[in-house]
């Protein structure tokens, strides 16, 4: 388990589990990366008519880091996931969830 503090110290139990495995094509490692569900916050931002800039304003984050979370080009860190957490008011499996990636990526 991992405490994530936000700016108003409310503590979040985030549990991130970074573990590796062998996967069963070829022994290569694997580990778990953990991506945004993208279509929950599209959503929201359509039903709440929010553009990017406004929603990252509203979470806490950079509208950069929310856009390249979004996007992909970047995983949610421990303090983006933690205010995404408070703001929606979601439980982490909500936002986001684990997906099995060779350990170079």
């Amino acid at each position: 388990m991992i405490k994530v503090l936000t700016k108003v110290n409310k503590a979040f139990m985030v549990d991130i589990d970074k573990k590796k495995y062998k996967s069963g094509l070829g022994g290569d490692k694997m580990v778990k990366k953990i991506h945004i569900r993208r279509d929950f916050v599209l959503q929201y931002m359509i039903e709440h008519n929010l553009s990017l800039n406004q929603l990252a304003i509203e979470i806490g984050v950079s509208p950069a880091t929310l856009s390249r979370v979004l996007n992909g080009e970047r995983r949610p860190g421990q303090l983006v996931i933690g205010k995404m957490i408070q703001y929606f008011n979601k439980k982490f499996e909500d936002l986001f969830y684990y997906k099995d990636v060779d350990k170079s990526q």
